[in-house]
């Protein structure tokens, strides 16, 4: 597999990082003109192909594909936790879509839509399982995707900064630990986290 690196893309600016092993970081960041992303939507799409481009050529001059994770500003992604009850592993996927039609805030038709657990699949007391749904809709997405491909990024998965900084957490913190409440100060503004079982259980 081609090493993975991490695109992030907020309303303020563009970064990027892979890390291959203690030694070897690859990073670089250009901050972005107020209003080329705006609210978490791409505002002029031009502008943003021109800055992941300009990203690219300072990590890598050689502008070869790069394979990332990329990141969008969380303006347009909602979340909502919601249980299930036990079923079969082969079927849990299935009822977790119904699942996600149901409670989709947005046309679930024009959306992307996922889920994961909130800890492990074991049912919780009285036979549930636990979830965290995420939708965001397609276009502003897409809009997103086309600009780093253009810029000669490959997207192997998209997610939210919460769920990339909960993971960072959950690989830092002890197995121990239960329930987590993060706040993150940034440029773009305060977040709030809630883990649970070291799983992102809530993001405002």
């Amino acid at each position: 597999l081609p090493p993975i690196g991490g695109l992030a893309i907020s309303d303020s600016a563009v970064r990027f990082i892979l890390i291959q092993g203690s030694d070897r970081i690859l990073a670089g960041s250009l901050r972005l003109p107020p209003g080329m992303v705006s609210d978490g939507k791409v505002a002029d799409a031009p502008g943003l192909r021109a800055a992941l481009a300009q990203l690219h050529a300072q990590v890598d001059p050689k502008r070869r594909p790069m394979h990332v994770v990329l990141t969008l500003p969380p303006g347009d992604v909602y979340m909502q936790t919601f249980s299930i009850p036990a079923v079969a592993a082969d079927v849990l996927d299935e009822a977790a879509r119904l699942n996600l039609q149901m409670i989709s805030p947005i046309d679930f038709a024009l959306a992307y839509a996922s889920w994961q657990p909130v800890g492990e699949l074991a049912p919780a007391p009285g036979g549930a399982i636990e979830l965290l749904g995420a939708f965001a809709e397609a276009a502003v997405v897409d809009a997103f995707t086309a600009a780093a491909t253009a810029a000669g990024f490959a997207i192997t998965a998209v997610e939210l900064p919460a769920l990339s900084m909960a993971r960072a957490i959950r690989d830092a913190s002890s197995p121990e630990v239960d329930s987590q409440l993060i706040i993150d100060i940034a440029a773009d503004g305060i977040t709030f986290l809630v883990l649970k079982r070291r799983d992102l259980f809530f993001n405002h």
